[in-house]
């Protein structure tokens, strides 16, 4: 997590919380994806970082094929934090996707 907004130990709680609810949230992950056909037809931005150690794209053909509306960005250099390294395309993306 990043330390950078959380300097105190006790502000990072989030950072230790999350992956335990990742690992026990079979449940919660179920019932979203039991929900996708009822939006699966809106139009959707994909944006994907090639170098994802955890979405790679066996994952993002899954999403394609769930939601035919789409438009998909692949950002080469980016991992999983797509956002810290391709925010210049990301944003043009978004802006020509809400056009």
């Amino acid at each position: 997590m990043y330390l950078a907004p959380f300097e105190r130990r006790q502000d990072r709680a989030p950072a230790h919380i999350f992956p335990w609810h990742i690992c026990h949230g079979d449940g919660y992950l179920s019932a979203v994806e039991e929900g996708l056909p009822a939006v699966a037809h809106l139009p959707l931005q994909f944006v994907w970082g090639l170098n994802d150690f955890a979405f790679t794209e066996r994952e993002l053909k899954r999403f394609q094929a769930i939601f035919s509306d789409h438009r998909t960005l692949l950002l080469p250099g980016a991992g999983h934090f797509v956002q810290e390294d391709g925010p210049a395309e990301i944003c043009a993306a978004i802006r020509a996707f809400a056009g």
